[in-house]
């Protein structure tokens, strides 16, 4: 998956960052970040 197309997941990576700094509290995307947070740690253990 990351290997196909790796711009389009640095984009994609950059656009969900902007949008947790946006909105630090919001309820509804907290989860979401500590997913996010989750997968990149796991990316970077898989290197």
């Amino acid at each position: 998956m990351y290997l196909r197309d790796s711009s389009s997941v640095v984009k994609q990576a950059k656009y969900l960052n902007e949008l947790f700094a946006e909105h630090p509290q919001e309820p509804s995307i907290l989860g979401l970040k500590m997913a996010f947070n989750a997968a990149e740690f796991q990316i970077e253990l898989m290197k």
